[in-house]
């Protein structure tokens, strides 16, 4: 079965008149990476934390950390590895948490809290 001309034309027509469609081909014909729109240029995070959750087992479960966690003042994004158990938590510029308001957060969901390891960012002078 052989497709009426117009219709073989479509994905074409689709694919010049899609302005991200067109942003993207352009980008790989000129082999340079793609600047994504919905992600500007702002500061680095303030910090991440990265928190052992023990008795997770189901992405249901990490649903409700995650949940629970994202509601925290401070926190940008949160993040859950189910296989290791971990919760990535990034924060807000200025913002301060202490390791006993997330160990609070984790007991509230019903879950313990193991090891919480700060990460701090770069200062400014050593950013490129």
């Amino acid at each position: 079965m052989t497709l009426p001309p117009a219709r073989r034309l479509l994905p074409l027509l689709f694919l010049l008149l899609h302005p991200a469609i067109a942003r993207a081909a352009d980008a790989v014909a000129s082999n340079q990476p793609m600047a994504n729109p919905a992600t500007p240029n702002t500061l680095a995070p303030a910090g991440e934390v990265l928190v052992i959750v023990k008795g997770v087992a189901t992405p249901f479960a990490v649903f409700g950390i995650v949940k629970g966690l994202s509601k925290m003042p401070g926190a940008a994004h949160v993040s859950f590895n189910l296989q290791r158990g971990l919760a990535d938590i990034i924060l807000k510029p200025g913002a301060h948490l202490s390791d006993e308001e997330i160990r609070r957060v984790v007991r509230t969901a019903s879950y313990t809290p193991g090891d919480i390891r700060w990460k701090t960012p770069l200062p400014a002078a050593a950013l490129p």
